[in-house]
Parts: structure tokens; C-alpha cells; sequence
């Protein structure tokens, strides 16, 4: 706290009348050195210093002229020089330590405490220029510098006004009282040596209470700091939360908005999850009770199929990749719509939704809807959708939202007059929507893999299924290139649907991120 704002404070009573009888000891003192011709004009001069700079620079010159003076007297010289450097030193380190002490007297005890650094500085100027008084009075300028140290720790923690703030002010108080005595100290070096020691003793004594009361504050201090910082800790965390719900109700709305624009009213991520885990359990029915005698992608088979080469360049590729898997079930079960390499897709999924990175991802599960609901649109929008669910950060900035509403108005619009005249999703509609997705990738956070996991894509696309399917590949593959993002697309397809390893040209070309990897379904050989 600054000394403008301690200036509401002030001291006891008790304290003020001490600090009023100070001042009245040292107005007596200076009428009587005014009074006595055994002080120098000089000497005398020097209680009119009223800061610590004024004394340091006073005290620099009186060490320079005395350093001159002893060396054009070499008899001697060394042992004097050696006692000065010792007694001068500790003076000046005494009132540096002592200093804050004297400014909080001045601010807290005014209109008393302004003459206390000049009647300090006359004190050591006599004890300097006095060489019997010098020689005694060195050492015990020693004891009190020693003591004094680090008194400026205390100087932040005594402005408040607990009972411990009250009693170590008015430790201070008579710390001052003590020092500022010293005076009498002169009169006792004239005549008996122990009133010195007595009246060090006290100074010592009354520092050392200063010390002891401080550390009892700063013990309490730091116990409140603790509890405020605990509260604050607690409003913080009430704070964050009350903006991440704001945060989340914008959120919300933004997304509705965009879910909106993709005729995506009734989606869910809930539903989703609950059609993914249908899936799951359908699928392993399916295969324990009809494909038995045949290689299943489960258990070691699957930790072998991810330890391949195409996998595991595809998983740790530094850039974005995407890996098309063509499955081709065993002959005996080509039939089958289901396809044995699908436990890849949902076992990256599940590996994905488990992991703590909190990387944003996207799936879908194609064949278990209406055909008209597996399109190339709706099946991109699905994505689209949930990688924005994914990442609530996502639409926070107003303008990167209002690019990414212009754009998705704009696929809107011409898949209305695309519907007006009766014609298929035609190349324009397809080419915003494929910007929305683009610009999608492009609001996620960038230090994060984006991933984006589809089984069953053969299925895209209902009876116009050559077209979508296609078209969701390239599109992919148009992703994998352009995105800003490190972006890792998962395909998996029934090669006996769809012969897409045999059409890579048609998706892209393997240098440019796309790797085909092709899987036959063996059997068991007990």
C-alpha cells in the first residue's frame, strides 16, 4: 500500500504522545546545540537534512574529506582508517534500514517525525568527527546495523488495522522513540560508558520486538492471503463457468442456425451414438452367428491389420492422410452386405470417443437409414455438423461465423431451385456445400488431428449411388488436401460393392495423401 493511502490511517493516541514528547526532546536538543560554540557551523548545518538522499550525498563528501585529510597523516593512519571505514559504514547502513520506519512515522504521526533524519544524521556526524567518541561508539553501531537489517520487509505489512497491525505500529513507534534518544547518548559519551550500552541495548531491543511482531503479521497476512486467494480462486471458477454457459448458449444458437441451413433439424447426437451402438451390437451378432470358419477382424487379427504399413503410415502421418479400405468378405459370404473390415472403422471411433485429447471428430454409419437420408449432401452435413458439436469454440469469432452462414445460405439456396426443377443435387450445390466443409475445418482449433470415420460408403447415394458415392470420396479427398488442419479420413467400403481400389484415379492419386488398402477375408484353419 503507498503512503497516500496509509495517510487515512493513524496511530494511537499512546503512540501520538510519544512521538509529541520525541519531537519536544529533539527541539530541546537543537536549542542546545544552537546554544553551544563546541559545535561547528557545519555540525550544525547538518540538521536541517530532512531525506535519506540529502544524507548519502553529505555523507559521500565526509568520507572523501576524511580519506584526504588521514592520508596526509600516515602515523597511525592505517588503524584510524580501518575504525572510520567500519563506523561510517554501519551509520549509512543503519539509516537505510532505518528509513522506512521513519517515513511511516512522518505520514502516520504528523505533524510530528519530520525532524528525525537531520537530529540522526547530526548524531553520526559528531560520533564521526569526535575520534574517542568514534572508537567507543563503533562497535555499537554495528550490533544496531545488524539488528536493523531487512526491517524494510515489515515496511508493506503494517497498514491495516488488526489488533497485530495496531501493536507492531506501535512497536515502531517505539523503535523511533528509541533511536531518536540516541541523542542522550552524546551526553552520556562525555561522561559514563554504560549509559551508551544501556541505551544501545534498547535500540536493539525495540528493533528486534519490530522483527518479532512483523513476522506474527506476515504469518497472519500470508493466512489471509491464502483465503483470499482462495475465494478469488472460487469467484474465478464461478466466473468461467457463467461465461462458458453464455458461451455455450451462443454456441447453441449458432449451431442450430447452421444445423438449420442443412435441413438438419431432427439431428442428434444422441441418436447418433444410440444408431452407432445398435450397429456394434448387431454387427458382432451377425458375425459370431453366421460367419463362423472365417478370418474376423477382432482380437489379434486386429492389433496385426493396425501394426500394418498402410495403417500405421496413415495414423502417423505428420500430414493429413486418408486410407480407403477395400474389404472383400470371403466367397462364401460376398453376398452379404455387411463387410469383415467394418470393426476397423468402429474400433478407431470407440478409440477416438476414449482418448483424452480432445481431438474433434466426425462418423457416420451408412446403411442404417433410409436410402434418401445416405446422400452425398446429407451424409457431408452429417459430418459438417458434428465436427462443429465437436469443438465448441468453434463459432465463437462473429465474423468467421457470418462467412460460414453466407456460404452455407448460399448451398441452401441452389439446392432449392435444384429441387424445383425436379433435378438431382447437380455440381454447384455439391461445390458450396464441399466450401462449408472446408470452411468448417478451417474454424477448428488448428494444434488439434481432426478425424473423420465412415463405414459402409458403397452404400452412399441410394438409387443414384454412383454419382454420391464418388462424389463424397473426392470431396474427401479435396478435404484432405486443402485443409489447414491435419485432417485423417477413414474409409471403409465393400469391395464386392463397390470396387473403389480399382478406381483411384477417380478419388486421388496416392501422393496426394490418399492411400487404397485391400483386405480379403481368409478362413480358419483348425
Amino acid at each position: 500500500m503507498s503512503m497516500e493511502n496509509r495517510s487515512s490511517m493513524h496511530f494511537t493516541d499512546r503512540d501520538m504522545d510519544i512521538l509529541r514528547r520525541s519531537e519536544e526532546e529533539q527541539e530541546e536538543l537543537r536549542k542546545y546545540i544552537k546554544d553551544h560554540d563546541r559545535f561547528s557551523g557545519k555540525e550544525k548545518n547538518v540538521l536541517q537534512i530532512d531525506s535519506l538522499e540529502a544524507f548519502h550525498t553529505y555523507w559521500n563528501s565526509t568520507i572523501d574529506a576524511r580519506g584526504v585529510f588521514e592520508a596526509s597523516h600516515e602515523h597511525g593512519a592505517g588503524q584510524v582508517a580501518q575504525t572510520t571505514q567500519k563506523f561510517m559504514t554501519s551509520a549509512y547502513d543503519i539509516l537505510q534500514h532505518i528509513d522506512p520506519i521513519l517515513q511511516l512515522v512522518k505520514v502516520l504521526g504528523a505533524p510530528y517525525g519530520g525532524m528525525a533524519i537531520g537530529t540522526i544524521s547530526f548524531l553520526f556526524t559528531i560520533a564521526n568527527n569526535r575520534t574517542r567518541i568514534e572508537d567507543g561508539i563503533s562497535d555499537t553501531l554495528l550490533q544496531i546495523r545488524d539488528r536493523a537489517t531487512g526491517l524494510k520487509l515489515y515496511r508493506h505489512i503494517y497498514d491495516d488495522n488488526h489488533e497485530l497491525d495496531q501493536q507492531l505500529q506501535s512497536k515502531i513507534v517505539y523503535t523511533y522513540d528509541s533511536f531518536i534518544g540516541y541523542w542522550r547518548w552524546l551526553r552520556a559519551l562525555w561522561g559514563s560508558s554504560s549509559s551508551l550500552e544501556d541505551g544501545a541495548l534498547r535500540v536493539q531491543k525495540a528493533i528486534v520486538d519490530v522483527r518479532y511482531m512483523g513476522e506474527e503479521l506476515l504469518n497472519k497476512n500470508v493466512d489471509a492471503i491464502k483465503s483470499q486467494l482462495h475465494y478469488q480462486s472460487q469467484k474465478i471458477e464461478s466466473l468461467e463457468a457463467r461465461i462458458r454457459k453464455l458461451q455455450d448458449g451462443q454456441n447453441s444458437s449458432r449451431l442450430f442456425e447452421i444445423q438449420t441451413l442443412l435441413n438438419l433439424e431432427r439431428y442428434s447426437k444422441e441418436s447418433e451414438l444410440r444408431l452407432l451402438q445398435k450397429y456394434q451390437d448387431d454387427i458382432n451378432a451377425h458375425f459370431d452367428s453366421m460367419w463362423t470358419g472365417l478370418e474376423l477382424m477382432r482380437g489379434p487379427r486386429l492389433e496385426e491389420f493396425k501394426n500394418c504399413h498402410d495403417f500405421q503410415t496413415w495414423q502417423g502421418s505428420p500430414k493429413s492422410c486418408m486410407l480407403v479400405i477395400a474389404g472383400y468378405n470371403n466367397e462364401s459370404v460376398y453376398y452379404l452386405g455387411e463387410c469383415w473390415m467394418s470393426t476397423i472403422a468402429l474400433d478407431v471411433i470407440q478409440s477416438i470417443r476414449d482418448s483424452e485429447r480432445g481431438d474433434p471428430y466426425a462418423f457416420d454409419i451408412l446403411g442404417l437409414r433410409k436410402q434418401e437420408d445416405d446422400t452425398f449432401p446429407q451424409v457431408l452435413s452429417r459430418l459438417i455438423l458434428q465436427l462443429l458439436m465437436s469443438d465448441r469454440l468453434a463459432l465463437q469469432n462473429d465474423e468467421e461465423f457470418a462467412e460460414l452462414c453466407a456460404i452455407t445460405k448460399e448451398y441452401t439456396t441452389w439446392t432449392k431451385q435444384e429441387n424445383t426443377n425436379k433435378k438431382e443435387y447437380g455440381d454447384t450445390s455439391y461445390t458450396f456445400l464441399r466450401e462449408v466443409a472446408l470452411k468448417v475445418l478451417k474454424l477448428l482449433d488448428q494444434t488439434k488431428t481432426v478425424w473423420i470415420i465412415l463405414d459402409g460408403v458403397n452404400r452412399c447415394g441410394g438409387v443414384h449411388k454412383s454419382n454420391h458415392r464418388k462424389s463424397l470420396m473426392k470431396t474427401l479427398a479435396y478435404l484432405v488436401e486443402k485443409a489447414p488442419a491435419t485432417v485423417r479420413v477413414l474409409a471403409v467400403v465393400n469391395g464386392y460393392d463397390w470396387k473403389v481400389d480399382e478406381e483411384v484415379e477417380e478419388i486421388g492419386q496416392p501422393q496426394g495423401g490418399v492411400i487404397i488398402h485391400t483386405a480379403r477375408q481368409g478362413t480358419i484353419v483348425y
